[in-house]
């Protein structure tokens, strides 16, 4: 039998695979991925307050793919439906590494957008409420003078004019429909999910120290473990339909959330070293940036971002707001043949990593090419003066996709040791149990390892994985019932 230790030796150095992965080059962060008014804010930030690159440049991307919501689809003219913009970044940076003031800076003008909002809401409460007070008066008129209410064509068309009206104003009837949220910041699962329903399914998920969020994801409300349900099905657009005992139930048919989640290195691993997150997605639906805190000398004149620069930014982020808020629906923008070209091969080569030694990180690349999907359309709405693209195009796909590679590199070498040394661990226990129980045997069904043993399917996949040369996986198909996935030490 292969000598054990050499290969889990061997096998624990994850980080080299990820190099012959992702290549050498993408651990210089890909600075060149942004251009325009998005790489001016970004850039300005990092230089005027000291701030690593990567946190800048995140904050910034988030930005815009939160401002977009539900308004930009882009078609790759492939299998796949259309997709949204909307992006999960993941931010970890120690103490003093910017995080606060590069939200601050770069969101401001998404806060000030919506701080408009609601002033304009305010003021125009006492109107609605007038109107509100007039149509429920015109209701109970027309109900009581009307003798003939169930045969009535007028009388059933007026009372659904009027109740139409009532609706937009109110659900009940009684009390005003508050203002649909942006920005969410500290909220349980269950608010979230309210939040995106008041939103018409587009929300921005933000916070500049999110602990709470990330231990509220991990389950500490939830009576069974995590509670990743709303946040995935805010990525993926999945319907929503959360139900509460005593509560009214909530139902949202296609949820888009945008999320820009940072923390401490500690707090982020949390998350990213969950097993549950990955077998579920929800690291692979990540774009990770990890920050470095920048130790200079500080000038005793502050420094100032450009008003250009800001006005720009400012003006780039409330076209999209404003498009977003006059558009009836999405706008298409279609991928350029060049585009699907390199999309499609970004696919193809995460595939062919997965099956040549990265079978462990399989959860975690299934959303590569979505993801860079969605990457390059901010990029085209960032980059087009008027926000409206007409297409995706090679060179928009190629910076996305580097851009991809840049935070899969960073997750993968992030967890890789952590996961080696934890599936390094199980292997020895399924490789003993294997050969103390069913040495004799033809190896054990993956149904019972998972029934008297507690491996499940997906750990033994990943442990087959991760040493191909310790253990095969194959189906054994008996004359009746059914067929067994079977796990066995393979020969010496």
């Amino acid at each position: 039998m292969t000598n054990v230790k050499e290969n889990m030796a061997r096998h624990s150095l994850v980080p080299e695979k990820v190099k012959q992965h992702t290549h050498e080059a993408v651990k210089e962060f890909p600075r060149d991925t942004f251009k325009g008014a998005l790489r001016a804010i970004a850039d300005a930030t990092s230089d005027t307050y000291q701030v690593d690159a990567p946190i800048c440049f995140a904050t910034a991307l988030a930005a815009v793919s939160a401002a977009m919501g539900k308004s930009y689809l882009a078609s790759n003219g492939s299998n796949h439906p259309p997709t949204y913009a909307n992006i999960f970044v993941l931010v970890a940076s120690c103490t003093s590494g910017g995080k606060g003031i590069t939200t601050t800076c770069i969101l401001k003008p998404f806060y000030e957008w919506d701080n408009v909002r609601d002033e304009k809401f305010a003021e125009s409460i006492p109107t609605k409420k007038a109107s509100l007070d007039t149509l429920n008066m015109k209701k109970r008129n027309l109900l009581n003078n009307s003798k003939k209410k169930s045969s009535t064509v007028d009388f059933e068309q007026e009372l659904i004019k009027i109740q139409t009206e009532i609706d937009s104003l109110s659900d009940d009837g009684k009390t005003l429909r508050n203002l649909p949220p942006l920005i969410v910041e500290n909220v349980t699962s269950e608010a979230l999910a309210i939040a995106l329903e008041e939103a018409g399914g587009a929300l921005f998920s933000t916070s500049s120290e999110a602990s709470d969020l990330i231990s509220i994801a991990k389950g500490r409300y939830a009576d069974k473990g995590n509670d990743f349900t709303v946040l995935l099905k805010g990525y993926s657009g999945d319907p929503l339909d959360f139900r509460r005992v005593n509560r009214a139930k909530v139902k949202v048919p296609n949820p888009r959330l945008s999320l820009l989640w940072m923390a401490q290195p500690s707090v982020a691993n949390e998350l990213l070293h969950d097993r549950a997150a990955s077998l579920q997605g929800m690291t692979g639906r990540m774009l990770y940036f990890p920050g470095r805190s920048r130790l200079e000398p500080e000038e005793f004149e502050p420094r100032e971002i450009a008003e250009e620069v800001h006005g720009s930014w400012k003006e780039l982020l409330e076209t999209i707001l404003r498009f977003r808020e006059e558009s009836e629906s999405p706008l298409d923008v279609p991928c350029s043949q060049e585009a699907r070209k390199l999309f499609l091969d970004f696919h193809n080569e995460t595939t062919e990593s997965m099956r040549n030694g990265m079978m462990s990180y399989v959860n975690e690349l299934g959303k590569v090419r979505e993801n860079a999907i969605r990457v390059a359309l901010v990029l085209a709405v960032a980059e087009h003066p008027k926000a409206q693209p007409t297409e995706i195009t090679g060179d928009q796909a190629q910076r996305a996709i580097d851009l991809v590679k840049w935070c899969q590199f960073q997750l993968i070498e992030e967890i890789g040791t952590h996961r080696a040394n934890n599936l390094a661990d199980r292997s020895r226990v399924l490789r003993n149990l294997i050969l103390e129980k069913y040495a004799d045997e033809a190896g054990c069904t993956v149904r019972d390892m998972g029934r008297l043993h507690g491996f499940d399917k997906e750990e033994i996949q990943e442990i087959a994985g991760c040493f191909q040369d310790l253990y095969e996986l194959h189906e054994r198909k008996p004359h009746t019932g059914r067929s067994s996935l079977v796990v066995r030490l393979r020969a010496a």
